[in-house]
């Protein structure tokens, strides 16, 4: 297990990791926005090693953008290490205000950061891949509409809010999790596994949940234990 004196002590700077117990704040990228969904607080009876925005913002410049979408040089709102008893996670955390950015932003940032925050892992002797379960997690106000593929023609208007090389998989994680409130995403419909980094750092999927908070409300507070105790691992569906 990896603890916040590994990282502070890494070739990395310090100051891009911090320890807090109890209760962590995740800041939505647009705060400084009005009329939008703030930030989240995140409450467990374990301990929470954030990583500081700088991690990813001081090294975008080397990544590989793709398109539009899927850019590596992006990320998510959140990154968080938790020790909760003999359960420990990875965390990846993106706060959103419209349930339709989850759509056209969420699933790809969570993706860029996950395999970046991945490799980067990778260099620290202390961390060990199978100790962590790990987790997306996408709050945001609730959705409005439940979508049914087939017979809805308002959820065949929305598909159109994703470009066509995107299109067919990401509407079916959106159905997913407009429906279950979580969806199992797979590295290889973004052609993680064609990438070429080494065997063994990035897992070929990502459990995300989605968790809602109250309308229109600036700030959330979840109860992180509550949320990580219900979840059991999600099966490959046939996306």
């Amino acid at each position: 297990m990896i603890g916040i004196t590994d990282l502070t002590s890494s070739i990395f700077d310090h100051r891009l990791f911090c320890e807090s117990p109890l209760s962590i704040i995740v800041r939505n990228e647009k705060e400084a926005k009005e009329d939008i969904l703030k930030y989240v607080v995140l409450k467990s009876k374990g301990t929470f090693i954030k990583f500081e925005d700088g991690i990813f913002k001081g090294s975008s410049g080397i990544y590989h953008k793709e398109d539009d979408y899927l850019s590596f040089k992006k990320s998510c709102d959140g990154v968080l290490l938790l020790d909760r008893g003999n359960r420990h996670f990875l965390i990846f955390v993106e706060v959103k205000s419209g349930y339709d950015e989850i759509k056209n932003k969420a699933f790809f940032q969570l993706i860029s950061s996950y395999v970046r925050i991945k490799t980067l892992l990778a260099t620290i002797d202390t961390y060990r891949n199978e100790e962590y379960e790990e987790v997306g997690l996408i709050v945001s106000y609730p959705s409005a509409r439940k979508y049914d593929i087939e017979s809805n023609s308002e959820y065949s208007m929305s598909r159109r809010y994703v470009n066509s090389r995107w299109s067919s998989i990401i509407n079916k994680y959106d159905y997913s999790l407009r429906r279950k409130n979580e969806v199992c995403m797979q590295m290889k419909h973004f052609n993680i596994d064609k990438m070429h980094i080494t065997p063994g750092v990035v897992n070929d999927t990502l459990s995300v949940w989605h968790v809602d908070v109250a309308v229109n409300v600036e700030s959330g507070e979840i109860d992180l234990d509550g949320v990580l105790g219900s979840m059991l691992p999600l099966q490959l569906s046939n996306l």
